[in-house]
């Protein structure tokens, strides 16, 4: 699919990603992504209605609307960190640099590799003139405003599963690897999804936790100019 950048910018939301599983969405490794899902449903099975939601029939209160924050036919941006280096309020635009982006061999002896001119949408200029530490400071891929966004996808599939229910086809989704076949034995595509999840969850919710996650599938989104 191929959109207008500007209009994938209005109808975006965020998705995140650490800086690893960014490039593999990059490449076509990752089309799968797990979240867990908020609030935490407990000793219930998932019931799926006709409305795109989720109902949880056995927790403290029955019958409470569980919503996915995606849904399927969104698009998503995938966030990265940012830094503005030359900023234009009065046209509303700017150079911005972005920390994960691949090098593009014809700037690079430039030193303009990972960088690029955006415009900036009015929230997001009367944003980046509030900021307590200055226009120009560096933020993390979370906080990155929609304006900055160069890559996109879009959902394609939504299911909730416990995380311990992953089979050795969704690891592949999820950016481990190419090919099932890849993991002799098959414990170890197990082990290295455990090792990824508890690194991004390593507080709570974790493998052995076996939280309820929701899985979005993704395809990229081509932005034209």
């Amino acid at each position: 699919m191929n959109l207008n950048r500007h209009k994938l910018i209005q109808i975006a939301k965020p998705l995140g990603m650490t800086e690893g599983n960014f490039r593999k969405c990059l490449d076509g490794r990752k089309t799968q992504t797990r979240r867990v899902i908020k609030p935490t449903p407990v000793n219930m099975v998932i019931k799926a209605s006709t409305d795109g939601n989720w109902y949880d029939a056995d927790c403290v209160n029955p019958g409470v609307r569980i919503k996915p924050r995606y849904k399927v036919g969104d698009i998503c941006y995938l966030s990265e960190p940012v830094q503005i280096i030359e900023l234009w309020p009065m046209s509303n635009n700017c150079h911005v640099r972005h920390f994960w982006a691949p090098p593009k061999p014809k700037l690079a002896a430039q030193g303009w590799d990972t960088f690029c001119r955006r415009d900036l949408t009015e929230r997001d200029l009367d944003r980046i003139m509030k900021r307590k530490k200055g226009w120009d400071a560096p933020t993390t891929a979370r906080f990155m405003l929609k304006s900055f966004a160069r890559h996109f996808v879009e959902i394609t599939g939504v299911r909730a599963e416990r995380l311990q229910d992953i089979a050795l086809g969704g690891i592949c989704k999820e950016g481990l690897s190419e090919s099932i076949y890849d993991f002799k034995p098959a414990t170890r595509g197990i082990d290295a999804w455990v090792e990824l999840w508890n690194s991004i969850n390593p507080k709570e919710n974790t493998w052995d936790d076996n939280p309820w996650v929701w899985v979005f599938s993704f395809e990229t989104v081509e932005a034209t100019s």
